[in-house]
C-alpha cells in the first residue's frame, strides 16, 4: 500500500532573481578580499555559525555539529573526501505531526520562465574558507574562455549552497543550503525566484550529503532525511503539499535518483553483507529490487535520459581501492567501465564520482580527484575524458546537467 503522507504548507513567495556574475572573489584585489572576509564573518556571527564540522559520509544531518579547530577541504573521491560544513548549537528535525489545511502547491516552487540551455550544466564550487556556491558552465566554450563559467546567484543569503539538481523542464534548480543546525531543501528558478520548501512552518530538512532528485513531471522531489531514526527516503509532492516516507528501516539510504521515464527511484543503501549497494523502489513505496550487490561501495547513481541505463561510482572492497565509474542497464545487466583504467592525467590523486548525463545522453560529466575538478567523457565509455573546469583555487563538484 502507498506510504502515509503528511501535510505540508507552501511557503510565501520570496523573489530573488538568479544573476549570472562572472566575478570571482578569489581573483579580487587584496582590499576587496579583506572586505569580503569581514562581511562573511559578520554574516556567520549573525547566523550563530561558530565553526565548521569535518565530515566524510554524512549521517549527522540531525545531530548538533561540533567545532573544528581548522578548515580542511579536499576531494579525492567519494569516501575519502573531507568537506567542511557549518556548525551550530542545535539541530532538531521537523515534527512528523500531520498538519491541517495543507495548500495544494504549485506555489511551493518559484515561478520560472526561460529554461537552462542544454549546453549549460550547474555545479558546486567550494574553497578553503568553506564557501559553497552554485555556478554554471557552458561546455561548448573553450576551457580558457573567461565567460565560460558564471556565478549563479541563488538569492537565499547563504554562503553554503550545494548539491544542485535540475528539473526536467530545466527551469528550476533544487539544492541544499545550510541553516543553523540543519540542512534545508530549497528551489530556485533559473531566471529569477527563490523559495524554501517548508514543513509545518519549518524548513524541510534533508541529509547533509545527498542531493534531491526530480520526478519526471517535475511536481515532486525525492531526498534523504532523518526524522528521528536512520536516514530514509522521502518524497515531497508540491501538488498536495505532503511528504511521503518510502523507506523505514535501520539501514542508511542515500543518493536517490528518479528515473526520467518511470516511477522508479534508484538509491544507495548500506547493507551488513556486501557494503553499499544500489536498489530500485517504486515512487509509491513497496518492495525493493537489488541492482548491484558486489562487495564494496556503490554510490551516486544517475539515469540516462531514456531511462535504460544507470551510471554510478564503485569503490572495490580493498584497502587501496578508489572510486571508479561504471554504467549498468536498468535491469542489472551489461555492467561496463566508463573511464579506462589506463587514463592518467599525471595527478597523484585518483577517484571519480557523481556522474551526470548530458540532456542528449551522449556524454557524462563527473567530479574527479584529478585536479579537483569536473570532467567530461563520452557515454559509450573508454575514451579519455576532458576537463570541464580549470584548476583555479576552487574545488568543483556535484555536476547537474540533465
Amino acid at each position: 500500500s502507498p506510504p502515509a503522507a503528511r501535510s505540508r504548507r507552501s511557503p510565501a513567495a520570496r523573489p530573488a532573481p538568479l544573476v549570472d556574475d562572472p566575478g570571482d572573489d578569489e581573483d579580487a584585489s587584496p582590499g576587496r578580499r579583506i572586505v569580503l572576509v569581514l562581511v562573511a564573518l559578520a554574516v556567520l556571527v549573525g547566523l550563530g555559525v561558530g565553526g565548521f564540522l569535518l565530515f566524510g559520509g554524512g549521517d549527522d544531518d540531525d545531530a548538533a555539529p561540533t567545532v573544528s579547530a581548522e578548515d580542511t577541504t579536499s576531494v579525492s573521491g567519494k569516501g575519502t573526501a573531507t568537506e567542511s560544513v557549518p556548525t551550530t548549537a542545535t539541530g532538531s528535525a521537523p515534527t512528523s505531526t500531520p498538519a491541517t489545511g495543507a495548500v495544494g502547491a504549485p506555489a511551493a516552487f518559484p515561478t520560472a520562465g526561460d529554461p537552462i540551455p542544454t549546453n549549460v550544466m550547474i555545479f558546486t564550487r567550494l574553497r578553503s574558507d568553506s564557501t559553497r556556491q552554485l555556478w554554471s558552465v557552458d561546455v561548448d566554450k573553450a576551457v580558457d574562455d573567461p565567460t565560460r563559467v558564471q556565478r549563479v546567484n541563488t538569492g537565499g543569503g547563504s554562503t553554503w549552497d550545494n548539491l544542485p539538481a535540475v528539473s526536467p523542464d530545466r527551469r528550476l534548480i533544487a539544492y541544499t543550503t545550510a541553516r543553523p543546525g540543519t540542512y534545508s531543501l530549497v528551489v530556485a528558478a533559473w531566471d529569477g525566484g527563490f523559495k524554501e520548501l517548508m514543513v509545518d512552518g519549518q524548513p524541510l530538512t534533508v541529509a547533509n550529503d545527498a542531493r534531491a532528485t526530480w520526478s519526471p513531471d517535475g511536481t515532486r522531489l525525492a531526498y534523504v532525511a532523518n526524522r528521528g531514526g536512520a536516514e530514509d527516503l522521502f518524497v515531497f509532492d508540491a501538488r498536495t503539499g505532503t511528504e511521503a516516507q518510502l523507506t523505514d528501516d535501520d539501514l542508511s539510504e542515500g543518493d536517490p535518483a528518479w528515473s526520467p521515464t518511470s516511477e522508479q527511484i534508484v538509491y544507495a543503501v548500506t547493507t551488513p553483507d556486501t557494503g553499499r549497494d544500489l536498489v530500485i523502489i517504486e515512487a509509491s513505496g513497496g518492495p525493493t529490487v537489488t541492482l548491484t550487490s558486489e562487495p564494496g561501495d556503490d554510490s551516486d547513481p544517475a539515469w540516462s535520459p531514456d531511462g535504460t541505463q544507470i551510471a554510478f561510482a564503485r569503490r572495490a572492497a580493498t584497502e587501496s581501492a578508489f572510486n571508479e565509474l561504471f554504467v549498468i542497464a536498468a535491469d542489472g545487466t551489461g555492467l561496463r567501465p566508463l573511464v579506462a583504467s589506463t587514463f592518467d592525467t599525471g595527478s597523484t590523486e585518483r577517484g571519480d564520482s557523481d556522474p551526470s548525463w548530458s540532456p542528449d545522453g551522449t556524454r557524462i560529466a563527473f567530479e574527479s580527484a584529478r585536479d579537483q575538478g569536473i570532467w567530461l567523457v563520452a557515454a559509450d565509455g573508454l575514451t579519455d575524458p576532458g576537463p570541464v573546469t580549470r584548476l583555479d583555487g576552487w574545488v568543483s563538484v556535484h555536476p547537474a546537467w540533465r
